[in-house]
């Protein structure tokens, strides 16, 4: 019955580590393709990702390469730093965060370099936009006349205009987004064109730059503040902007192509790639913006204060532990037999300690005949056999004879042992 119960616990054990395999290479597959991960992000290995951009900025001894995944404002800008923030949505609410305008100080005061890129269009919002622009149009004429129809719907509106410019004022000072960067982003028509599928470069781009390189989005920046600096343009329109901002530079992109795993595939420009990261040492890739967030676990604790060798030890007691309650072998009839055994032993030894400890010798032998006397074995010996017991019991407590116990023993049993035949 042991050895079944012990092949079952095998096989048990077998199975249940084939599925703990099984289930860690599923993951572990998951993962490796990256598309639990958002567009964009450093972590994503499929065409939408930018991890072969992260590994090839890695593979490069000179650089320290890293991702963040700490809100923006805890990010530490330096001079030496350059910070990729890619694949940002809804362009046009980008940068409303107040974290944004802290680490634009940040920039400001410490330096850096700061590379902010938006997503493409998606083909659903693309729809949306079309159906909301032409609604627009349409309904100008109907706006006239209703305002020719209703004036006192026109002047509660101008009441609203007026509390509203109340509201500007009173906001003045509150942080805008991208709008504060001098810098606004537009959507122009649907490209139908492969010709207008590129970027050229403009005349403040760097010599050795592409005169022209692939851009499949149809978004663009309006500059507003002088101090920007074309790099590329799609349609007399900037796609790639710098300026300075400070003591750092500020670089904007319309669109993350060139950023993917597809696009370093398809329409690699390793030049626009190398200035954007600069000549900073260190490269950040950041995954917050992506809602991609680092819980500090036991196993982060265990590496950043190097407690492996602990860990180790009580891993290497607990196995101890439990080797010493657990039976590696099944117990066979011949071990349970042994145990029995020495378990019979032991009882006999712990009553002769017993009585050695609280029986005299010299009264060993006098309480054992007594004890004998008093029990129904005496009733199967002649009371003539009885008679001469007493009386060999007799001398010898008479004769003072303890140490010879032994002989009186063996009289007194060739007496018994004849019992009530005589």
């Amino acid at each position: 019955m042991s050895n079944n119960n012990s092949k079952t616990l095998f096989l048990l054990v077998i199975l249940f580590v084939l599925f703990a395999a099984g289930l860690v290479r599923l993951f572990q597959m998951r993962f490796e393709a990256g598309d639990l991960y958002p567009l964009y992000s450093s972590l994503r290995a499929d065409p939408m990702g930018t991890r072969v951009m992260f590994e090839s900025f890695k593979a490069l001894s000179e650089r320290q390469v890293s991702r963040n995944f700490k809100p923006m404002d805890q990010i530490r800008m330096n001079n030496h730093a350059t910070v990729f923030f890619l694949g940002l949505a809804e362009p046009e609410q980008a940068l409303m965060d107040k974290k944004w305008e802290i680490l634009l100080d940040h920039l400001e005061g410490q330096g850096g370099r700061l590379v902010i890129s938006f997503r493409a269009m998606e083909p659903s919002n693309k729809k949306k936009t079309e159906i909301k622009n032409e609604g627009n149009e349409k309904s100008d004429p109907s706006d006239e006349s209703i305002k020719e129809e209703h004036p006192e719907k026109q002047k509660s509106g101008g009441d609203e205009e007026t509390r509203g410019d109340m509201d500007n004022k009173t906001d003045k000072n509150a942080w805008k987004g991208i709008s504060e960067l001098g810098i606004q982003f537009i959507r122009e028509a649907n490209i139908k064109t492969m010709a207008e599928r590129t970027a050229v470069k403009s005349s403040s781009s760097p010599d050795y730059f592409p005169e022209s390189i692939f851009w499949p989005d149809t978004g663009s920046f309006m500059l507003e503040d002088p101090s920007w600096r074309v790099i590329y343009m799609q349609n007399n329109n900037a796609v790639v902007a710098a300026r300075d901002w400070g003591k750092g530079t500020l670089v904007m992109m319309a669109d993350s192509y060139l950023f993917s795993n597809e696009g370093l595939r398809k329409n690699r420009v390793p030049e626009l790639l190398a200035w954007l990261a600069g000549p900073e040492d260190t490269v950040i890739f950041d995954e917050f913006h992506h809602g991609v967030i680092k819980t500090v676990g036991v196993a982060d604790m265990i590496n950043k204060y190097r407690l492996h060798g602990v860990v180790a030890s009580l891993v290497v007691i607990m196995g101890l532990l439990v080797w010493r309650q657990m039976t590696l072998m099944p117990v066979t009839r011949e071990m349970q037999e042994e145990k029995r055994t020495v378990f019979a032993q032991e009882a006999m030894q712990g009553w002769s300690s017993l009585v050695e400890r609280h029986i005299p010798t010299k009264d060993l032998l006098n309480v054992c005949y007594d004890a004998w006397l008093n029990s129904e074995a005496s009733n199967r010996v002649s009371k003539t056999r009885l008679g001469e017991t007493r009386d060999v019991m007799a001398k010898h407590s008479a004769n003072h004879q303890h140490k010879h116990n032994l002989a009186t023993y063996q009289k007194l049993f060739e007496l018994i042992k004849q019992g009530k035949t005589r």
